[in-house]
């Protein structure tokens, strides 16, 4: 597990890194007509595949835990199968998530990214600094429970649980500062 975490932390820094070059981007871009004409076809030809893949990892980590109660029902020696299999499966609809989601994310970029307003631009830099604390705090949380406590049973659901809070405070956020202009 440590491993794997390692290899996946490597990455993220390593990706971090690469993309630090379209920092410059962030400022606002126009974007030819043509080239802008080009990507909304790219998108709208994407929109298929990007709604079958978030419906498909939905459904993978819906069912994962299947496999956990297959496996146990049959033998008890099994569990740790239904275990790999669980993982493995929402592994694959967590990476359908981030895979897509990261294309679909960069079409939006390009294309919606110059129309931000400078209040939506302030939005979404809060929204983006409590995400960076959030998430790593679930993750320690996580970690510390399992590790501490050996509740690996249970605190999957923190993960879950962080996420419609995270969209619970976009969404509070968003109709705050709609509501109350500064």
């Amino acid at each position: 597990m440590f491993v794997l975490i390692a290899i996946a932390v490597g990455m993220f820094i390593h990706s971090g890194m690469k993309l630090d070059r379209f920092s410059h981007m962030e400022k606002g871009f126009q974007l030819p007509y043509a080239l802008k004409m080009s990507l909304q076809r790219s998108q709208e030809g994407f929109a298929l595949t990007y709604r079958v893949a978030i419906i498909t990892g939905v459904c993978l980590c819906i069912l994962s835990p299947v496999f956990i109660f297959a496996a146990s029902s049959i033998n008890d020696n099994y569990a740790s199968y239904g275990v790999s299999a669980f993982m493995v499966m929402a592994g694959v609809g967590v990476f359908l998530f981030v895979y897509y989601g990261n294309m679909q994310g960069a079409y939006t970029n390009l294309l919606e990214k110059h129309q931000l307003t400078a209040e939506k631009k302030q939005e979404v830099k809060v929204v983006r600094a409590v995400e960076a604390i959030v998430w790593p705090l679930a993750t320690a949380i996580f970690l510390f429970t399992g590790f501490v406590y050996q509740r690996w049973d249970i605190n999957w659901a923190i993960f879950p649980i962080t996420g419609i809070l995270s969209g619970s405070f976009s969404n509070v956020y968003h109709i705050m500062k709609s509501k109350n202009p500064s």
